[in-house]
């Protein structure tokens, strides 16, 4: 009956075990975590990362400062609310400043970045547009 359930499996860094994770509570939690934005946050953070990859970095004009600066400013803004959103739906905690306990924002988001990448992949195999 349960035979072709999708279970989304991570290997964590410095971890032997694998996790194992429900990838439709991730995406429902993502989703409800970010006010139903989260795949518009995610094609704004790639189309903000194309543009600075745009700009020459010996390109030190006025607009080109004032163009990378803005876009940084709106990805860092980006990357706290999918991190946000990805602490709930993965269930980790950030840097526990006493104890040095739970995760970072890079782990939690490249944790986010490779869901999302297998999900993409998932999609692509089956036809569908993946931010659907």
């Amino acid at each position: 009956m349960f035979e072709n359930r999708e279970i989304y499996r991570v290997l964590l860094d410095g971890e032997e075990k694998p996790i194992y994770f429900d990838p439709m509570s991730i995406r429902r939690t993502l989703m409800t975590q970010s006010s139903g934005r989260c795949w518009e946050w995610i094609r704004a953070a790639r189309a903000i990362l194309a543009t600075l990859k745009d700009i020459p970095e010996e390109d030190f004009s006025e607009k080109a400062i004032a163009t990378r600066a803005e876009l940084s400013m709106r990805q860092s803004v980006i990357e706290g609310d999918l991190a946000d959103a990805a602490y709930h739906a993965f269930g980790f905690e950030p840097i526990d400043a006493e104890t040095g306990e739970g995760i970072t924002e890079t782990q939690i988001l490249r944790l986010l970045t490779e869901y999302v990448g297998w999900v993409e992949a998932k999609k692509e195999s089956a036809g569908i547009s993946p931010t659907s």
